[in-house]
């Protein structure tokens, strides 16, 4: 088998661009299915807070003519990204792979359908669980004389950037478990320097989260929990596969 030629920078550069090119047709795909239901994704989407909502003002507004329409374009932008999602995942498979080894290419199927899983399931977590807790921290100081007036756009702002900042967080599994098994970093490692993980993790926290306290601690918690489970669990499977690589 002939060697491959090794890749210049600019070669990378030029692949890089082309799988973002896919992967922008992919959004757009996905979104031109979306779009005909983001009516339907928006209602969905505004429950946690009408949920949460004094019952005479369960509803939101809008203060520009465009601004409907712009929200509903933004709502299937949204809806075509999570559907393109695993399209996405195999991308930055295919654009990592040249650089490993032939035995470790394998893993295609399990980091494009796990890295979509975790995507999901953070978007998930900050729906059913971060969404009802925060909306309702931000209302409780709502008087008589203090009435929220809630528009289309801004709760898309804010919605939006949670469901993205959740699911990019629960990728962490993934971004272990891909270290540890190239040998870039080891578990242990991972495990001694909890300190400046725990720091880290708490500016994380603070920086992606609105200014409020308990929507950073309903960020940390399982951004630790993720971080030190997903490590002892890929020390567990690397010390499983060590007696098999050594026979």
């Amino acid at each position: 088998m002939s060697a491959k030629t090794p890749q210049t920078f600019l070669d990378h550069l030029e692949e890089l661009r082309w799988r973002l090119v896919r992967s922008l047709i992919a959004v757009t795909v996905g979104f031109l299915c979306c779009f005909g239901f983001a009516e339907e994704l928006f209602e969905l989407l505004m429950r946690p807070v009408l949920a949460v909502l004094p019952p005479a003002g369960q509803q939101l507004h809008f203060t520009g003519l465009l601004e409907p329409f712009m929200v509903h374009l933004h709502v299937g932008v949204l809806g075509g990204l999570f559907v393109a999602s695993p399209y996405i995942f195999h991308q930055v498979w295919g654009f990592v792979a040249p650089g490993l080894y032939h035995h470790e290419r394998r893993y295609v199927v399990p980091f494009v359908l796990v890295s979509s899983l975790c995507f999901v399931g953070g978007a998930l977590f900050g729906y059913l669980v971060v969404f009802p807790a925060g909306f309702r921290f931000f209302l409780s100081f709502t008087t008589e004389s203090l009435v929220p007036v809630l528009t289309m756009g801004e709760y898309l702002s804010l919605s939006t950037k949670l469901i993205l900042v959740f699911g990019l967080v629960f990728e962490t599994p993934v971004i272990i478990f891909t270290l540890c098994g190239l040998g870039i970093v080891t578990p242990r490692k991972l495990l001694q320097s909890w300190r400046y993980v725990v720091v880290g993790i708490s500016i994380i926290s603070a920086v992606l989260t609105p200014a409020d306290v308990l929507t950073m601690i309903l960020m940390a918690i399982p951004l630790l929990i993720l971080y030190f489970g997903s490590t002892l669990i890929t020390m567990a499977l690397l010390r499983r596969r060590e007696p098999g690589e050594a026979a």
